[in-house]
C-alpha cells in the first residue's frame, strides 16, 4: 500500500515535471522568436537610407511647422569671412545674443535677462 502511493506521488511528481518542461520549452521559443523578430526589425531600421529619412521628415515638417511658435521678427547676423580662432569667441557670443533677440529675450544692462 505504502508502494502503491509512493508510486502513484512519483508519478504525479514526474507529470509536473514534464508539464515544467514543456512550459519552459514553450516559454524559450517565444523568448527566440521575440529576439529574432527585434533583430529583423533592427536589420530593416538599419536598411533605411538617408533618401528615406529625407522623405519621411518632408512628410512630417507640417506637423513639426504647426507646433512651432509665431515668427514675428527675423534678424540675420553676418560676422565678416575671417575664421580666425580670435574670433571665435565674440561672433558666439553676438549669434547667441540674436537668438536670444529673436525670441524676445532682451538683456538688461546689469547682465541679468528680460523676457518680453
Amino acid at each position: 500500500m505504502q508502494e502503491a502511493s509512493l508510486a502513484r506521488t512519483r508519478q504525479e511528481t514526474l507529470a509536473q515535471l514534464e508539464l515544467q518542461e514543456a512550459a519552459n520549452r514553450v516559454t524559450i521559443a517565444l523568448a527566440e522568436r521575440e529576439a529574432e523578430l527585434d533583430r529583423r526589425q533592427q536589420e530593416i531600421r538599419n536598411l533605411i537610407s538617408e533618401r528615406d529619412l529625407s522623405s519621411r521628415m518632408i512628410e512630417k515638417l507640417p506637423e513639426l511647422a504647426a507646433h512651432m511658435p509665431e515668427i514675428r521678427e527675423l534678424k540675420v547676423l553676418h560676422m565678416g569671412d575671417g575664421d580666425g580662432a580670435f574670433d571665435a569667441l565674440p561672433k558666439f557670443l553676438a549669434k547667441m545674443l540674436a537668438i536670444a533677440d529673436s525670441m524676445g529675450i532682451r538683456m538688461a544692462t546689469d547682465g541679468r535677462s528680460e523676457a518680453s
